[in-house]
């Protein structure tokens, strides 16, 4: 059976299986997304729709909170340029992190995957965070309650018949307003071994900007 993690649970990556989890994929989905606008009357309407993309972003940071790596779809390179971060990658410098867009195969069970090799990390790696984002070029005002069955999955490796768990995020009535980017999960080490907690955070774009650069 496939465990269903809780917000803010965490997982010893060494001790919850029966060997030390060492390769692991984490994936999203998303059925639609709402949009709301109005009509020719005036009057407020909704609608669905596959126009409008989300990313999943990994970054990597040290002890002292310094980002030393980031690895997302090239595709929010001018979002990056604008705000002065290295341009988006599929690969990180140690190879530990690979990134990977499913989000035009229709029967795929995820839209969004990041591969983690924990035996490549580079040692000066301390903590990593998963974020999923809006496409800024298609949606003004990003709202993450508009976002239907939002799911976040981890497998043993690229193959998703290794599911080992399953985040449902509660999107609904939960996020405010242009909090354009959401926290997922962090990745960290602590006595030496790595631990995994699921988050489900919805944080505004200049927040995610000031904590990345390190500006408190």
């Amino acid at each position: 059976m496939t465990p269903l993690l809780l917000k803010n649970e965490t997982v010893d990556l060494s001790q919850h299986f029966e060997t030390p989890l060492k390769q692991f994929s984490i994936a999203v989905d998303w059925a639609s997304i709402s949009m709301f606008g109005r009509n020719f009357l005036g009057f407020k309407t909704k609608r669905e729709t596959d126009q409008i993309d989300l990313g999943l972003t990994c970054v990597m940071f040290d002890k002292q909170n310094q980002m030393i790596d980031l690895v997302c779809s090239s595709k929010f390179n001018s979002w990056l340029i604008k705000n002065s971060f290295p341009l988006g990658k599929s690969i990180s410098k140690d190879k530990a992190f690979r990134h990977f867009d499913h989000g035009s195969i229709v029967d795929s069970l995820y839209k969004q995957m990041t591969t983690v090799d924990l035996q490549k990390v580079d040692s000066e790696i301390d903590h990593v965070f998963f974020y999923l984002c809006f496409d800024h070029r298609k949606i003004k005002s990003p709202d993450f309650s508009s976002v239907e069955l939002l799911k976040m999955m981890s497998f043993g490796s690229t193959s998703p018949d290794q599911l080992i768990s399953e985040y449902t995020i509660p999107t609904q009535n939960c996020c405010k307003k242009n909090e354009g980017i959401l926290i997922l999960a962090k990745l960290y080490r602590e006595d030496e071994k790595w631990k995994f907690t699921s988050l489900g955070k919805a944080i505004t774009e200049s927040t995610f900007i000031g904590f990345t650069k390190g500006i408190q």
